[in-house]
């Protein structure tokens, strides 16, 4: 089955929320609990009870101690090439709601092309403990890139994002914060107020945070935009518009994908013919 292909109606309602305490923080002010609902709406699978198995085969559980919070991660390494060859490697975030578990798939994507793959959780998510924030996020998600980076056997000049939903825009915050080769974006929004306005709820109310639109716009390496032509949580339009922005971007569209039952198969099609042509290193951009 497709790791993304379940929906909950709880998660169907997220942006929703989102718009409403949104809203609120911006009105009456960012107080400790109208963050913490803010935050709660944002990732409404933190302490949700999963059925988690053990370390998918051929992966390793690695684990960073970030402050407050012990984060996991699914290390997928690439196959072994010999002494002294180093291979590319994507770190992948996922969605706001279900947990690493869920996306071996993806992580299995890139280990089968060759690369490693360093699936990260979120605080609070699966067997990671602590209490997902915007900014919590962000920082994980620089300390598993420089992990990365640092791993024998990987070429530190060919590393790559990939985030599906809310994963794409923490990516579009890693993006200019550290070298990337590529970046693939998985049914993600150009930003949080456009989701907003769509939703009902006037722009000036609601926090700028997520703007994916404008990171992807400073970066000039290769974009793979991947969307579903029926996504009602995020709209296809999101994702024409973040191909639009890239200086060098292309889309996939699933013609009878939702926004999360884009095939593994097809994703798989897409990435292999992207991962095709060669990219170099992109040094952040201020």
């Amino acid at each position: 089955m497709n790791s993304q292909s379940v929906v909950p109606a709880r998660h169907k309602i997220f942006f929703a929320a989102v718009v409403l305490i949104l809203a609120g923080l911006a009105v009456l002010g960012a107080s400790p609990m109208l963050r913490l609902l803010h935050n709660r709406a944002l990732f409404p699978g933190a302490g949700a009870r999963f059925l988690l198995g053990p370390v998918p085969e051929g992966a390793q559980s690695i684990w960073l101690d970030r402050g407050n919070a012990r984060v996991e991660a699914f290390w997928f390494p690439p196959p072994d090439s010999g002494a002294g060859q180093r291979r590319p490697a994507f770190l992948i975030l996922h969605g706001n709601y279900m947990p690493i578990d869920h996306f071996v798939e993806v992580a299995r994507i890139y280990q089968g092309l060759g690369m490693g793959a360093l699936l990260m959780e979120y605080r609070g998510y699966g067997r990671s403990t602590g209490a997902p924030n915007p900014e919590a996020l962000q920082s994980d998600a620089l300390a598993f890139y420089d992990w990365l980076a640092a791993r024998p056997g990987i070429d530190p000049g060919k590393i790559g994002l990939h985030g599906y939903s809310i994963g794409g825009a923490i990516a579009g915050t890693t993006l200019n914060q550290r070298p990337v080769s590529r970046l693939v974006l998985a049914s993600t929004f150009t930003c949080l107020k456009d989701i907003a306005r769509e939703k009902g709820a006037p722009g000036f109310l609601v926090r700028d945070i997520f703007r994916t639109s404008d990171e992807v716009r400073r970066f000039a390496g290769p974009v793979l935009v991947l969307h579903g032509a029926r996504d009602r949580l995020i709209p296809a339009h999101h994702g024409q518009a973040l191909m639009e922005a890239a200086q060098n971007g292309t889309i996939v569209s699933f013609p009878d994908a939702d926004h999360s039952s884009v095939p593994i198969a097809g994703q798989q099609a897409a990435i292999a013919e992207f991962l095709s042509a060669d990219a170099r290193p992109v040094a952040p951009q201020r």
